[in-house]
Parts: C-alpha cells; sequence; structure tokens
C-alpha cells in the first residue's frame, strides 16, 4: 500500500481523529489539527508514511508520530512553556499557582477556588 493510499485509509483518519479528539477540546482547535497533521503527513513526498516498516500495526506507529506532530502543532501556536526557575524555588503551592494563572488563564478568585478545594481534598483523604 503505498503512502497516499495509507493516508486515505480508515486507519490512519480514525487515529488522527482520536488524538485529535484527545488532545484538544476546542473544535476549530481539532479542525486546524486534521489540517496541520494531513498537511505534515504529506510533507517531503510522504517521509513520515513511507516511513512505516509494518514491524508494528499501524497504529502503533502512528501513535508517537501523531502525539509528536500534536505537540509541534501546539508549540507553533502557543510557543514552549515553562515555569521559571523563581517560582519552582518557592515551592509547589507557587508552581501551582502560576500554571492556573498563566497557562490556564484563570482568575485570581478562581485560583482560591481550585486550590482551596485541592487542600480540602487532601485533608479529608488524609483524615480518613
Amino acid at each position: 500500500m503505498g503512502p497516499k493510499t495509507l493516508l486515505s485509509s480508515r486507519d490512519v483518519l480514525e487515529k488522527i481523529d482520536e488524538v485529535c479528539k484527545r488532545r484538544f477540546q476546542d473544535e476549530n482547535e481539532q479542525m486546524e489539527f486534521q489540517k496541520y497533521v494531513i498537511h505534515k503527513l504529506k510533507e517531503k513526498d510522504y517521509k513520515r508514511l513511507r516511513s512505516y516498516k509494518k514491524e508494528s500495526s499501524l497504529t502503533t506507529y502512528l501513535n508517537p508520530v501523531l502525539n509528536n506532530l500534536a505537540t509541534d502543532f501546539l508549540r507553533k501556536k502557543i510557543g514552549k512553556w515553562y515555569i521559571p526557575v523563581g517560582i519552582r524555588r518557592m515551592g509547589n503551592l507557587s508552581v501551582e499557582t502560576y500554571r492556573l494563572l498563566c497557562k490556564s488563564k484563570f482568575s485570581l478568585s478562581e485560583i482560591y477556588d481550585i486550590l482551596s478545594f485541592a487542600a480540602n481534598m487532601r485533608e479529608n483523604s488524609e483524615s480518613s
């Protein structure tokens, strides 16, 4: 089976859809990612698909390929995200607050609610 046929096969399209739904909640991002993946799989005369040597199942081969493409897509879209060293030195609470504020874009009152809820859950599980 040639790479063009492989790309339009049901297995490949279902695997793209599966990774897409698992990694992206927003429908627009899902559609963007699907276009990105198809473009990248066609790139360099289907190099990624031609690399499939049938040593494993097609879906097993596609797992890391599609997950790496999803990571590339996100890095292209929002850049590589990291927690500054100074924040990490301040401890877990600071790291979690930074993550919720800067990455997830929660408001301060939402962060307070989330962290309070998490603290209550920890206390309840420790006292059980």
